[in-house]
């Protein structure tokens, strides 16, 4: 009995870090969506507009799903054509720069 109950807690555990993973993946995802529509000088929608585009989006994600690729994709590309790394939340001069001063490409590395 406290055998079954162990593994329950553990596979309970183990769902909700799943979730939580997949939840800061779509997080991150956004952000870096934001960054790069600023960066390529896209018109930044009003706050109420952008309000409610997330919203949809929400609902959205339940249909699409983020993948850890699609935020690896769009982060490189952050790096790549702006030296742009989101969790330093900097924008380098170089490349160099940003090699030599970002931890990493990951949130973890930071």
């Amino acid at each position: 009995m406290k055998r079954k109950e162990e593994e329950l807690r553990k596979e309970f555990g183990s769902r909700q870090k799943e979730r939580w993973r997949e939840k800061r993946i779509v997080v991150n995802f956004r952000k870096a969506e934001a960054a790069l529509a600023q960066l390529e000088n896209r018109d930044i929608v009003d706050v109420e507009k952008k309000e409610e585009e997330d919203e949809e989006k929400e609902e959205e994600e339940e249909e699409e799903e983020i993948t850890e690729e699609d935020l690896l994709n769009i982060l490189l590309k952050l790096r790549n054509e702006f030296y742009y790394c989101l969790f330093c939340g900097c924008q380098y001069e170089t490349m160099e720069a940003l090699v030599s001063n970002c931890p990493g490409i990951n949130e973890d590395d930071h």
